[in-house]
Formats: C-alpha cells, structure tokens, sequence
C-alpha cells in the first residue's frame, strides 16, 4: 500500500511486474488467497475508502466487503463481487 493524499494498492507478481493498481484510502486486513495452481489470487478488502470526486479531497464514500480476483498469468481482474464475512 503505498502512502500520500491519493493512496494506491497494488498487486505485483513474483517478478516485480505491476499487476493492478487499485485508488483507495484507509484499508486494512487485507486478505490474498492464493489458488493451489498459484494461477489465480483473490484479495479480500472488509473496508475501505474512495475518492470518486477528484476536485474534492473531503468526499469520499466508503466500500466494504469487496472481494477481486485476478488471473496472474493474463495479468487480468477476472471479477469485482460483493462477499459476505
């Protein structure tokens, strides 16, 4: 996670290769879940804050409970879903 006034989280391979880069501010205990094949990976993100207004610093609505999974060998998001806890 990186640190400032507009916050990314960031997904990389094994590499170093950038895989996704996320805007978000204030998350904490992320969970990654590896797939046994290690093809896929799903990062489950219980809350968090965006900006969807650049032009206001101070509005920012807050998302719970995402979860994404991402196919590392396509260097995809394969899907953005709501779960429960």
């Amino acid at each position: 996670m990186d640190t400032g006034p507009n916050d990314f989280f960031r997904v990389y391979d094994m590499d170093g290769n950038e895989l996704w880069k996320h805007e978000i501010s204030g998350t904490h205990e992320v969970k990654m879940e590896l797939s046994y094949d290690n093809r896929f990976v799903a990062i489950k993100m219980p809350e968090y804050w965006v900006y969807p207004n650049k032009t206001d610093p101070y509005h920012s609505t807050r998302k719970e409970n995402k979860l994404y999974l991402f196919d590392i060998a396509k260097r995809i998001l394969v899907s953005e879903e709501d779960y429960t806890p």
